[in-house]
């Protein structure tokens, strides 16, 4: 299915996520990874980790990488991973900043807009947040040919079934 998506992004740098990171770059795909953390368990603590050479330099083949923090942004700087591709982000995103590109960019390619969340469904992952905020972007963009795409299951599922029908986006999610 690699023709399907332009963008592969990982949350982490798991064994699971160095994976990703691998493959997305051996096909080719940009693959861009969210730091979850900094200091000791973060780029700093992978020299301490099994196989944490190698670890660091998949990570650095991350064609972006979502920093956090300031410190984040210094434990890359100190890894020497290029600036220009550290996409500085505090967690969460101002949606009205993002509403016009988000209508011009499915225009433009002339194709659906499809966002997708991988991961377990459980109330940690606040995916009531993401549904509300998409009520927003489906109502405000007025973008007809947006889906977002939740894989995964979890004790979550049915409730947030629910309000997928309650907020009225069942037809896009």
């Amino acid at each position: 299915k690699r023709n399907e998506y332009d963008v592969i992004h990982t949350h982490q740098y798991s064994p699971f996520g160095l994976f990703v990171i691998f493959i997305a770059r051996l096909f080719a795909k940009p693959v861009i990874t969210k730091l979850p953390i900094a200091g000791n368990l973060g780029i700093q603590g992978l020299k301490y980790q099994s196989l944490g050479r190698l670890r660091h330099f998949i990570l650095m083949q991350s064609t972006a990488i979502v920093a956090m923090s300031k410190v984040s942004i210094n434990e890359l700087g100190a890894a020497k991973y290029p600036a220009h591709r550290v996409l500085r982000v505090p967690n969460g995103i101002a949606l009205r900043e993002h509403n016009k590109s988000a209508g011009r960019i499915a225009k433009a390619k002339n194709k659906q807009l499809r966002i997708v969340f991988v991961g377990r469904i459980a109330d940690s992952k606040r995916l009531d947040i993401l549904l509300r905020a998409w009520e927003i972007v489906i109502k405000r963009c007025r973008i007809t040919t947006a889906i977002l795409e939740i894989w995964g299951d979890g004790p979550k599922r049915v409730e947030l079934e629910a309000l997928c029908d309650e907020l009225n986006v069942s037809d896009s999610v």
